[in-house]
């Protein structure tokens, strides 16, 4: 009896608040939500256990049974934890040095985010990555959720659910809200092996395997005007929490480059694929190459740039099209009657010219 009167108890804040443990798509299996009923429960047990129906050996077995089954999972959830933690890591080191600063009111619309930061839960993670406290509990602001985007207050009554530019767009996480404007925005994609790409035209159809919501509001993605040139890191509290950063490997080269492909230093972007290629670093997805290969193209190095293209190509033949786009919109900016493009160029050059002129 003791151990059902803790369990009712044990839901009193949850029914307080208004809030809920779901076992859904993100269960509440071992957080803050269902941690309070474990003395209920355990009672509850206790008092099955010592049933007069069972014999010794029989809630001898059960318990172990049990205990065996409980602290199975509880390895499984340290293991998910630390893998959360890791994701959670990367995801954040790879934003600062894509982004060193930010300008204040962006929308980050995203899919793919990790598992603990679903849905609003990832509320004042960039204020805290660029130093940006307000103590009227305002945000500066907001990454949304793709997977779980809802408008809380549209604009007027009866009206619909949009993603035009100049929408206004409010984030809120209990006494903390957001107001933004999607004109101020950046949209993204996190990979499956957790890259972290800006998905923004012209350059959108370079993410082969992308998500379809991330392709077709990537009209909206504006990192030339929101992500300022600013040397260094982000000045926030975020990054010291996540300890040392990380080894130079794949993800900061290409966010680095990125970066740098944006505001057009052709030869940093060649200087740091020369250094990823020279550490032996490549990526999972071959499309990651794409802004090192303009790089190469655009500091002149055609013949790196083509080599690079045609392992794209044989690695990923999906890339053709993109890879004449890319290639295209490079001879169409003062290289068209450059020989040595076409000699580097080679056979490439006659499996994307038949793609360029459709």
């Amino acid at each position: 009896m003791l151990g059902v009167v803790g369990l009712c108890v044990a839901g009193l804040p949850l029914a307080a608040s208004g809030l809920v443990a779901e076992f859904t798509a993100h269960p509440s299996y071992a957080d803050r939500f269902t941690l309070p009923f474990m003395l209920g429960a355990s009672l509850v047990l206790s008092g099955l256990l010592a049933s007069r129906g069972m014999s010794r050996l029989s809630r001898a077995l059960f318990a172990s049974l049990v205990l065996f089954a409980f602290s199975a999972y509880q390895v499984q959830n340290t293991i998910r934890y630390r893998h959360d933690w890791l994701a959670q890591k990367s995801l954040v080191w790879q934003i600062a040095w894509r982004a060193p600063d930010l300008k204040r009111g962006t929308s980050v619309f995203a899919d793919g985010m990790p598992g603990s930061l679903f849905g609003n839960h990832s509320a004042g993670l960039l204020n805290m990555l660029y130093n940006r406290d307000d103590s009227a509990g305002r945000l500066d602001y907001f990454i949304f959720d793709l997977s779980q985007l809802s408008i809380e207050k549209l604009p007027r009554a009866g009206a619909k659910l949009s993603y035009s530019t100049g929408d206004p767009i409010v984030g809120r996480l209990r006494g903390f809200q957001f107001q933004g404007n999607t004109a101020q925005s950046l949209v993204s994609w996190i990979s499956p092996d957790g890259t972290f790409r800006i998905v923004a035209q012209p350059y959108a159809d370079e993410i082969l395997r992308g998500s379809a919501i991330c392709f077709n509001i990537s009209s909206l993605s504006q990192p030339g005007e929101v992500i300022s040139d600013r040397p260094g890191l982000p000045e926030g509290a975020l990054l010291s929490i996540f300890g040392p950063e990380p080894k130079h490997e794949w993800v900061y080269f290409y966010q680095r480059a990125e970066l740098e492909r944006q505001l057009r230093h052709w030869d940093v972007v060649a200087t740091l694929g020369d250094e990823a290629i020279k550490q032996g670093y490549k990526p999972v997805d071959p499309s990651e190459w794409f802004p090192f290969i303009e790089g190469y193209a655009r500091a002149h190095r055609y013949r790196t740039a083509a080599d690079i293209s045609n392992d794209v190509l044989e690695e990923d033949p999906d890339a053709l099209a993109a890879l004449s786009s890319l290639w295209l919109r490079v001879k169409s900016e003062g290289l068209q009657n450059s020989s040595e493009l076409s000699s580097a160029l080679g056979d490439l050059e006659g499996k994307l010219m038949p793609q360029g002129r459709q």
